[in-house]
């Protein structure tokens, strides 16, 4: 699937099985700010998320994984989950 050109160019598509979505996180403070977008680019939620697992380091490679929604983001970095819940 073509990224649309509005998207920050380190978003992951997570590919669903009614609609998939784009999401791209970036550290914020003590947080972090997680992005969805719909699959033609618009965004569906900006929001301030944290973490209450502190071994995760952004600037590692990780990936988005179910269940990720506006209210609540999962990622996998090193075998592990991280649970990402807005604030």
């Amino acid at each position: 699937m073509r990224k649309p050109k509005n998207i920050h160019k380190d978003s992951q598509i997570l590919i669903g099985v009614g609609s998939n979505a784009w999401f791209h996180i970036d550290k914020y403070d003590d947080n972090y700010r997680i992005e969805r977008y719909n699959e033609i680019g618009e965004l569906d939620c900006s929001k301030i998320f944290r973490c209450d697992q502190k071994d995760f380091d952004i600037k590692d490679k990780y990936q988005f994984t179910y269940i990720s929604h506006c209210m609540e983001c999962r990622l996998i970095q090193n075998d592990k989950t991280f649970i990402f819940k807005a604030i």
